[in-house]
């Protein structure tokens, strides 16, 4: 939802094989919670493939 091009930094946790936590921060509430966190679960799923 930002500027933000997160594929690159999730490919670098990828390559040394992080194991932890990967949370996101949030500006805008307009959207709603629920969506806010679908939509965040989604994108991270799809730029990290397991």
């Amino acid at each position: 939802m930002g500027d933000v091009d997160f594929a690159p930094i999730l490919a670098a946790l990828q390559e040394v094989q992080y194991k932890g936590w990967v949370s996101v921060e949030v500006f805008d509430y307009e959207p709603g919670a629920e969506r806010l966190a679908s939509e965040s679960i989604a994108t991270l799923k799809r730029l990290m493939p397991v």
